[in-house]
């Protein structure tokens, strides 16, 4: 949205490898972090999903570029492309608006987005924005979505599901995380030696090198409250003993989450299931929670080392001697409660109109696109971001929430055994411009769908990434494509199977 309206100044976090590149498509390789940079993005391009950034480092360096239109060769040098969303690239930046308002001027219904919907399925909601005031008002909507990365899973470790932070995309976690999963509310005030089990698997950052006064990077650890989530203390463990007393990831005010030093948690690996115990005896109320936790810092993870798999937890039993007064085994993700930090891009949202200007007494409509063809089902928390020249409220929020639950039937699929493979045929076909793919997976696998013309030439890969066991569906918009027969293949594991479709226009 603000690259429409002018170039917009920006900035990416530079690794070794950075000052390698001379032309093509930057993406971060090897090598530390050197540091931040800024620069200025005047463009982007669709086909290789990257940004076309201006650099400051002279016209000897880099890619060239002409202006009108984009084409590398000719020009003067000094830009460069980067892959969208690699080393941060703007996390950072500002909006220029032409001027600002006297006074309060922009007004947004509704404050709040609830929406409830079936996995695969897609809508559109809308968001009103009026202008109440004198003055002309510029707008600028972000999507934002909240990352809870807690779930049922088999991923990693196989057998039964269990809870698992960590990403299916990426085989493990990300920079930055902070990620809690917790009990329901429990009474544990009338026992005598409560105690809480349960079995635990974690590959994190090893703690080698930390900074004093901090022994440790990233870690997980458990929490209890006994006032009902008002405040909480981390817990001292039975066994196996902590093997850090001091996380960064936590701690650290800058590289982590603020909350000081002293912080205790398992950081490394512990190499396989490990029964974990707490004694409970101290927190003898009627009103506890506790809550596993996993923090992260921003300079290693998995994407780094694929070794660094993430939190695992299975098999968790509050009991009293022989009562067992809670259980839960990650079979299902509504019995615990769980809860994300920080923000990050939502894939699943999508603002085509979200930037414009309104004249003072007038308003606009904008289209909030929700798309889950790609989500599991689960509770989903997204975040509208409604940035403006209105001098008194710059920034206006619109909470989204997503209700996802599990799909009854899918179109295709209906008479196919849940335990195979299997790709539908597209439906609509013939169509003109859209159509639904649908396919199965009886095992969670990297999936590749992708689309062919006649010749053979690939059009447009739908899908490449890791998804859990499932059904799926994902809307495939032909618009741009001449008439014609078209294939879409899929590669999953070992199974591949290929479909014809037809466009008619």
């Amino acid at each position: 949205n603000a690259v429409y309206r002018h170039p917009v100044s920006a900035s990416f976090t530079v690794y070794t490898d950075f000052y390698s590149y001379s032309n093509g498509v930057y993406e971060y390789v090897w090598g530390e972090v050197e540091g931040g940079h800024a620069i200025v993005i005047i463009g982007w391009d669709d086909a290789n999903s990257c940004w076309i950034c201006k650099n400051s480092w002279g016209t000897n360096w880099g890619e060239t570029v002409d202006f009108q239109p984009y084409t590398y060769g000719a020009g003067d040098g000094g830009y460069f492309r980067i892959k969208w969303s690699d080393c941060g690239m703007g996390s950072y930046m500002p909006f220029i608006w032409d001027g600002m308002t006297g006074g309060q001027a922009l007004a947004v219904t509704p404050g709040q987005l609830d929406i409830s919907l079936t996995a695969g399925d897609s809508t559109t909601e809308t968001i009103t924005l009026i202008n109440l005031g004198p003055d002309v008002v510029e707008f600028s909507s972000i999507d934002y979505e909240k990352p809870v990365k807690f779930h049922p899973d088999n991923f990693i470790m196989g057998g039964d599901l269990y809870w698992w932070c960590g990403d299916l995309q990426i085989g493990g976690y990300g920079d930055h995380w902070l990620q809690y999963l917790d009990t329901p509310v429990l009474d544990l005030s009338n026992t005598t030696e409560p105690h809480l089990t349960w079995m635990g698997f974690w590959a994190v950052e090893d703690p080698a090198g930390a900074t004093k006064p901090y022994d440790g990077w990233d870690g997980c650890n458990v929490w209890v409250s006994v006032d009902g989530g008002q405040s909480y203390n981390v817990a001292t463990p039975v066994t196996p003993n902590y093997d850090c007393q001091s996380l960064w990831s936590f701690g650290h005010s800058e590289q982590g989450w603020n909350m000081g030093a002293g912080i205790a948690g398992w950081a490394g690996t512990n190499g396989d299931w490990t029964e974990v115990d707490f004694d409970l005896s101290s927190y003898k109320s009627d009103n506890v929670i506790i809550r596993f936790a996993f923090a992260s810092d921003m300079g290693l993870c998995t994407i780094d080392d694929p070794d660094l798999y993430g939190f695992f937890i299975d098999d968790i039993k509050v009991a009293d001697g022989a009562e067992v007064i809670f259980e839960d085994d990650g079979e299902d993700i509504n019995t615990m409660t769980r809860i994300g930090h920080g923000f990050g891009q939502a894939d699943w949202i999508n603002i085509p109109n979200g930037l414009g200007v309104i004249q003072p007494g007038d308003s606009v409509l904008i289209d909030i696109n929700i798309n889950t063809s790609n989500l599991y089902p689960a509770n989903y928390s997204g975040l509208i971001k409604i940035t403006s020249n209105d001098t008194t409220v710059p920034v206006i929020e619109v909470p989204l929430n997503l209700e996802l639950s599990e799909p009854v039937n899918i179109k295709g699929l209906a008479e196919i055994n849940p335990g195979k493979w299997n790709l539908a045929q597209n439906y609509p076909n013939p169509f003109n411009p859209v159509t639904t793919i649908s396919y199965q997976i009886p095992k969670t696998a990297k999936v590749k769908l992708s689309i062919f013309n006649i010749r053979g030439q690939l059009v447009k890969t739908l899908v490449n990434k890791n998804q859990m066991q499932g059904s799926y569906s994902i809307v495939w918009d032909a618009n741009g494509l001449s008439s014609g027969i078209y294939f879409y293949k899929i590669n999953a594991g070992d199974y591949t199977e290929i479909k014809k479709c037809l466009i008619v226009k």
